[in-house]
């Protein structure tokens, strides 16, 4: 039986799940793991991520809705995205005011996309062209990465070490045991409150997309070829297919 549900995406329900989160879960950014994955814990637990594939402003938005209910989250920027240019003055003042409120900014690795795309790397090597990506979101935001989420995992990541880099990878086996997700437009598990609203574990991983990368959902009923010529038409685009 299929479970997965999409039939509501709204601002309003998106809101519900943050007054939820409040209620139930004491809330913890990626990059505060460490401090307490070791550890017992009596209370429930959730980090929020979102990985943008797409929009950053449509980010913001996000970002500013989890502010006003007192919400923080994990924003996944990829630093070679054919929709948005991390060396954009516009972009810069988006991370940064995604900052300011308090979210932490982390890399979403693109593994296949990004290798080779650094001259200075000589080596097909994943960690080598991990490690330029790092660098080049650490220059465009002034500050230090310290967690990862990989587009498309490889098998060996997905349940894989907690630390890869020395950054928190977001498909860490123990952060894996509870993961509720709305990846590719639908929860996969089904409507996702009622499951909220009742732990079923101590740690709950919660990656949201699809109202942190609008943009590109309202046209889902696009045609393939009006899709692709929006594609073309964007001004990253030349980094696509590189």
């Amino acid at each position: 039986m299929n479970k997965s549900w999409s039939s509501n995406f709204s601002y309003g329900f998106y809101k519900e799940i943050l007054e939820i989160i409040n209620e139930k879960y004491e809330q913890h950014l990626f990059r505060d793991i460490p401090n307490f994955i070791s550890k017992d814990w009596g209370t429930y637990k959730i980090v929020l991520r979102h990985d943008i594939d797409l929009d950053l402003e449509k980010a913001l938005e996000m970002a500013k809705m989890e502010f006003k209910h007192g919400i923080k989250a994990t924003y996944m920027v990829m630093v070679n995205c054919p929709f948005y240019s991390l060396e954009d003055t516009q972009s810069k003042k988006i991370l940064d005011n995604i900052t300011e409120m308090g979210h932490e900014i982390a890399l979403h690795f693109d593994s296949k996309r990004d290798i080779n795309l650094y001259e200075s790397t000589k080596e097909n090597d994943l960690m080598t062209n991990l490690e330029f990506a790092i660098s080049k979101l650490e220059q465009a935001i002034s500050s230090k990465v310290f967690s990862i989420s990989f587009h498309r995992p490889a098998p060996e990541i997905i349940n894989g070490p907690l630390l890869v880099n020395k950054r928190i990878n977001a498909y860490a086996k123990e952060l894996m045991g509870w993961y509720l997700s709305d990846s590719k437009g639908s929860w996969r598990e089904g409507n996702p409150v009622p499951k909220i609203k009742k732990p079923k574990k101590k740690l709950l991983q919660l990656l949201v997309l699809r109202w942190s990368n609008k943009r590109f959902f309202r046209t889902l009923g696009a045609t393939f070829s009006d899709k692709l010529l929006h594609i073309k038409n964007l001004p990253n685009f030349k980094h696509k297919f590189r």
